[in-house]
């Protein structure tokens, strides 16, 4: 019997010991991160390469530092994005919620603060400025890019009678301010000034006028159906003007629009970056030009930067959550791809590049 409990007691030692040792190891925590990307509905041509620098970067880190919670907002719908982002914060109670547009702001902004969940947007704008304490903003400055697409037209390209057209919505209005600014700072003339239904068509009569005032060069952030007909008509009326897009003009839709297309001009995120067409082919097998590699450079370096501030949090015994995440955002710098990561400030340039269409393909310009 006195051996039988020997063993026993021998045992339940054992066990104790191995349970405070497994008591004492500090849990092993994540960031949980909700992505809110278009992954159908139409938008999904930009956020496929975005998801794309995102799953690499997952891939290169084999402790998995982030949870990575993807929602499709169904090409900015409403509903969709509202939902979705509820989801994500209310239900999967994620520390940190990211999307690829500023557009996404004035709806989600709400949601954000009283919850208090910092929220990172890639691109910096007037939604992010007027935004409240979780709003960030990070890679494209509307502030910046418009003013130099004014540079590009009237001091290398020497136009001095310009215009902008622009359909109604967030991202195309983006434009209007900084550009009529730096064209009148600059000593050129704006000559007029439009805005057309989203989903406007027949564009002759402002074509027309662009003819008729002799303008130089114009600026016209449009997308789709719009796009392809502003630049078909133009065509079609010899208006021998410059054309500049800003930076909604994607591959797609540089098929479908086709010869009009030709000798337009934009700004894109481009990037030539070796090491990490290298580390896509390796991780995901997938190859890449410098236009889609700008895109997947947005999503890898926030996933980088955010898993370096795990391990600040983590190097300092400090808790991950919406609280320290946040402060950390206001005031942690990294060093990515595309430049610094600091998103507590805004983006030091515009973070894109002017291109112009040759031959059906973007070409960059120097």
């Amino acid at each position: 019997m006195l051996k039988v409990l020997l063993t026993w007691l021998s045992l339940f030692l054992f066990a104790s010991a191995h349970l405070a040792v497994a008591q004492a190891k500090p849990e092993v925590s994540t960031i949980k991160v909700g992505v809110l990307l278009s992954l159908s509905g139409g938008l999904e041509q930009w956020c496929e390469y975005i998801k794309q620098g995102i799953l690499l970067a997952q891939a290169e880190d084999s402790e998995r530092h982030l949870e990575i919670i993807f929602e499709d907002d169904r090409s900015l719908d409403r509903k969709a994005t509202l939902t979705a982002a509820q989801q994500l914060v209310n239900f999967k109670k994620v520390d940190f919620l990211t999307s690829w547009t500023a557009s996404t702001v004035p709806l989600l902004n709400p949601l954000a603060t009283s919850s208090k969940t910092p929220f990172l947007i890639g691109a910096y704008d007037k939604n992010v400025i007027n935004a409240g304490d979780y709003i960030f903003g990070a890679f494209i400055n509307y502030e910046l890019l418009p003013k130099q697409i004014a540079q590009f037209l009237i001091e290398k390209k020497k136009a001095k009678r310009l215009a902008i057209l622009m359909v109604s919505d967030d991202w195309s209005k983006n434009y209007e301010i900084p550009f009529v600014e730096e064209v009148k700072k600059l000593g050129a003339e704006l000559v007029f000034r439009e805005t057309i239904a989203t989903s406007e068509t027949d564009l002759r009569t402002l074509i027309l006028k662009l003819n008729q005032e002799k303008v130089d060069a114009v600026l016209s952030p449009l997308y789709s159906s719009s796009l392809y007909s502003f630049l078909k008509q133009a065509k079609e009326l010899n208006y021998n003007g410059l054309i500049h897009v800003g930076d909604g003009m994607f591959e797609e839709d540089l098929k479908i629009a086709g010869p009009s297309a030709e000798g337009v001009y934009a700004t894109q995120l481009w990037l030539d970056s070796p090491k990490l067409s290298a580390a896509l082919k390796e991780k995901l097998n997938l190859d890449s030009d410098p236009l889609q590699l700008g895109l997947i450079a947005t999503g890898y370096d926030w996933v980088k930067h955010m898993q370096e501030i795990y391990l600040k949090l983590s190097t300092e015994s400090k808790p991950i959550n919406r609280e320290t995440i946040t402060e950390m955002l206001r005031t942690y710098s990294s060093q990515g791809i595309l430049g610094e990561q600091m998103y507590g400030k805004p983006p030091a340039t515009s973070g894109e590049s002017n291109v112009v269409v040759k031959n059906g393909r973007y070409q960059l310009l120097n």
